[in-house]
């Protein structure tokens, strides 16, 4: 399946990659091939001590991501940290996501040449040891959701967990556990017909996944479903659209009259389209519902949410205030339910991008 290989073998040189490029000058400039890609690295400074800069100024395509990845054309590679790795992981993982090629693997020679000029032996891992994540076929303006949707996907399906690595900093680098004889020799493939594309949502859960406060998780993963929830109005809005006697000001307001006069009543009509009667059940034995009616279910969630953002004493919600020896707090046990109710609301509602 993957068509840019997992690993590759090099001589025992700092620049043993440059054998798996074609190099050639052409005029002043050093013109850099991959086999992988149709596109060409181009610059006019020493063929192994050279800056980005100039790369992006001679090369047409190129981005350097902060200096944790790059695009060119239709290629990315994004250097990553493994923070977890399950025991019964791959070694390697490729996906097929519509018509991109992903793939997680070693740091590829492309890149070794690109960043060695960024790579510090002092500090960094040496640069066989780093492994990236790799997008044929992806355009950079979908490239951002097409990473964190494979991200969240590999982290909910396998417990497979990175941060990406960044060479600006020469502390950002995890020390990896000893890997456990169980892991499995053949790769991971698996193929999704296509990738939910809205970013905003996406980074919204991916920020939630990613804190470690309980309170601060739960809002993020709440934002996914605030932002669903306005779909539901898509009929409405619609209908104004085509009144051509109702002026911009007026057709800005009546927006915001569809879309605020009932919040509530938006948030649980989205939760009531993606929990089922297993969520609620828990929600009843983690003590958060008094019964197991979805419209109940729905309206706690409502409620919880404001406790934490905007309670007032004269409102439904009373303040969110747990005792600190609370192993288990409400919190705790909200941010699990609704970070299934989030991705559930992404996989249905999500604008795909095949």
């Amino acid at each position: 399946m993957p068509l840019i290989p997992f690993e590759f073998t090099y001589e025992d040189e700092d620049d043993a990659y440059l054998s798996h490029l074609n190099v050639e000058r052409v005029d002043n400039l050093n013109v850099i091939g991959w086999e992988y890609i149709s596109d060409k690295i181009c610059h006019t400074e020493d063929l192994i001590f050279f800056s980005l800069e100039n790369v992006k100024a001679h090369t047409p395509g190129f981005i350097n991501h902060s200096n944790f990845g790059f695009s060119l054309g239709k290629y990315s590679e994004y250097f990553i940290d493994v923070t977890y790795y399950p025991d019964d992981f791959a070694d390697y993982v490729a996906f097929k996501v519509g018509s991109v090629s992903v793939s997680v693997g070693d740091m590829t020679p492309l890149a070794q040449y690109l960043y060695y000029g960024q790579w510090d032996h002092d500090f960094h891992p040496e640069m066989g040891e780093i492994l990236s994540i790799r997008f044929l076929g992806a355009l950079p303006n979908n490239i951002e959701s097409l990473l964190l949707y494979v991200y969240i996907k590999l982290r909910k399906e396998y417990e497979f967990k990175f941060r990406l690595f960044n060479f600006s900093d020469p502390y950002d680098y995890h020390e990896e556990d000893e890997l456990s004889d169980e892991i499995q020799e053949q790769p991971i493939e698996r193929v999704f017909p296509s990738h939910v594309r809205d970013v905003e949502p996406l980074r919204f859960y991916y920020k939630g996944l990613n804190d470690n406060d309980h309170s601060n998780a739960f809002l993020q993963f709440y934002r996914v479903l605030e932002y669903y929830s306005i779909i539901q109005f898509h009929d409405n809005i619609s209908d104004l659209r085509w009144e051509r006697d109702l002026p911009t000001s007026n057709f800005i307001f009546e927006i915001q009259k569809i879309f605020y006069k009932d919040e509530r009543g938006a948030i649980c009509k989205l939760v009531s389209t993606v929990t089922d009667s297993s969520v609620v059940a828990r929600a009843y034995k983690a003590g958060l519902v008094d019964n197991q009616k979805l419209d109940i279910f729905a309206n706690a969630l409502y409620d919880f949410r404001n406790s934490i953002v905007h309670a007032k004493y004269d409102q439904r919600a009373t303040i969110l205030s747990e005792s600190v020896f609370s192993p288990h707090s409400k919190v705790e046990k909200w941010r699990e339910i609704i970070e299934e109710l989030a991705w559930k609301s992404l996989e249905a509602y999500g604008t795909r991008n095949t």
